[in-house]
C-alpha cells in the first residue's frame, strides 16, 4: 500500500474514535482537490479534535522466572512473556491536524482520479465515520486487555471502518 493510501486509512482509522454530532454530510463531488481536501480534513479534525486519539499501548516481555525447591533458581517453562496493555485517549488539536490532513487528501485527491461513484463512496465513508460514537475510555480499556491477551480484534465494537472506506485500498498505484 502506498503512502498516501495509507494517509487516507489513517485518517479513516484515526476517525474511529470519533462521531455523534460532527459536521454532517462530507460532499466532495465537483470539488477541486485542494477544496475536497479542505472539507475532508475539517470533518476529520473536527472528530479527532472532539473525540481525541485513541492508541493502545503494550510493554513487557521476557518470562518468568521461579526459585527451585532446592533453593536454586531455576525457570517455569510454562511461563511465557507477560504483557501489559494500556488504552490511551490523547488530546487531538484542530490547528495541527488540519494543517497536515488537507494537503495529504488534496494530493492524494489529485493523484486518484476518482470515478463519480468512487468520490459517492468515499463520502459515505466520512458519513459514517461521522455518525460512530466517540471510543470511551471503557472501550479503549477492554481492547488493551485484549491486546494484552493476544485476543485483539481491532477496533472496539461499534467502531470498525465502515466497508465504504474500503475504496481508498483500490487506488492506482501512482498515488504514492
Amino acid at each position: 500500500m502506498k503512502r498516501s493510501t495509507q494517509a487516507l486509512l489513517g485518517l479513516s482509522f484515526a476517525a474511529l474514535s470519533c462521531g455523534g454530532g460532527g459536521v454532517g454530510h462530507v460532499e466532495i463531488s465537483g470539488k477541486s482537490p485542494a477544496e475536497a481536501g479542505s472539507i475532508v480534513a475539517h470533518a476529520v479534525c473536527t472528530h479527532e479534535a472532539q473525540c481525541g486519539n485513541v492508541t493502545i499501548t503494550c510493554m513487557g516481555g521476557g518470562s518468568a522466572g521461579v526459585s527451585g525447591s532446592d533453593g536454586g533458581s531455576g525457570s517455569d517453562a510454562s511461563a511465557g512473556p507477560t504483557f501489559s496493555c494500556m488504552g490511551i485517549i490523547s488530546p487531538v488539536v484542530y490547528a495541527d491536524c488540519f494543517s497536515k490532513t488537507s494537503p495529504e487528501i488534496a494530493k492524494l485527491l489529485t493523484c486518484a482520479m476518482l470515478t463519480a461513484d468512487q468520490t459517492n463512496t468515499l463520502e459515505t465513508c466520512f458519513d459514517m465515520l461521522d455518525a460512530q460514537a466517540c471510543t470511551t475510555q471503557a472501550e479503549a480499556d477492554a481492547e488493551a486487555r485484549a491486546s494484552a491477551s493476544g485476543a485483539s480484534g481491532g477496533a472496539p465494537a461499534g467502531h470498525a471502518l465502515p466497508a465504504a472506506c474500503l475504496v481508498a485500498m483500490n487506488l492506482p498505484p501512482n498515488c504514492n
